[in-house]
């Protein structure tokens, strides 16, 4: 009960402390990251990279509206994929238990927000006081301290219960949902690169992505090279692009002018 107790609170604290308010620490919301960090951490480091994979193609498109996330994928993330480690749960089906837990988060988020308004208020008193150590609680302490209490509890509650009680719903669920979860799983990841399509949106545009699919798909090439490739390219077209100019034409009118 005791390393249930600790490995729960381990998972939460992981969650509280990739959403401070530190841009590096920020950086590691990626299911990828999460997925290979926990991989490690629970000794199958392959299977953690996997399942943070599947869920990255999810969150692919995921773009902050007014600084707000539609869903949560660090949340999604930490509750799904200690889970799946831990009860060996197949990925599709762990996907689908994440989407939920992802949405939530959002909801949380905007629940830290609309009570870390209070401080703001105290915030404008203390500046009249010129009263800067209660300052710097309105500002860093308070925040974190309603941060801690919102990100932290619920997911020590779900993570120190999720497991046996993953445990318990899979073994109890019929073959057709199980089957029809892992479908269902399957097909998230590809209505994310739906909407990265989506927001890539112009003609133009469009056959980038339509290559460096199929190059990815069939050539085999290593990221690395991948991302080369891609940065190249991207210097091309805005090279020779300008205000939906050729800049080589542009060159030659300036010639012509001389």
């Amino acid at each position: 009960m005791e390393s249930a107790i600790l490995d729960a609170a381990f998972i939460a604290f992981v969650y509280f402390l990739v959403n401070v308010d530190c841009p590096l620490l920020m950086m590691c919301q990626a299911p990828l990251f999460l997925g290979g960090f926990f991989g490690a951490v629970y000794g199958d480091l392959t299977t953690g990279i996997m399942l943070g994979a599947a869920l990255e193609a999810i969150y692919l498109s995921a773009v902050a509206v007014g600084a707000n996330m539609p869903s949560d994928q660090a949340l999604a993330a930490c509750i799904s994929i200690p889970i799946a480690l831990k009860t060996g749960m197949d990925i599709n089906t762990a996907v689908t238990l994440a989407v939920p837990f992802g949405i939530l988060g959002a909801f949380m988020d905007n629940f830290r927000r609309t009570v870390n308004a209070m401080w703001w208020h105290r915030a404008q008193k203390h500046i009249d006081e010129l009263n800067f150590r209660a300052l710097n609680f309105d500002a860093v302490v308070g925040p974190t301290l309603v941060q801690f209490i919102i990100r932290f509890i619920p997911v020590f509650i779900v993570s120190y219960l999720g497991a046996d009680a993953a445990t318990s719903l899979i073994a109890a669920m019929p073959e057709w949902l199980n089957h029809g979860l892992s479908v269902v799983g399957g097909i998230l990841p590809a209505l994310g690169f739906t909407m990265a399509i989506s927001i890539i949106g112009g003609r133009e545009l469009l056959p980038f992505f339509v290559l460096g699919f199929f190059i990815t798909q069939f050539a085999h090439l290593p990221m690395l090279l991948m991302a080369v490739i891609a940065a190249a390219l991207a210097m091309l077209h805005m090279t020779y692009t300008r205000s939906g100019q050729p800049a080589l034409a542009m060159a030659d009118d300036d010639e012509d002018d001389d």
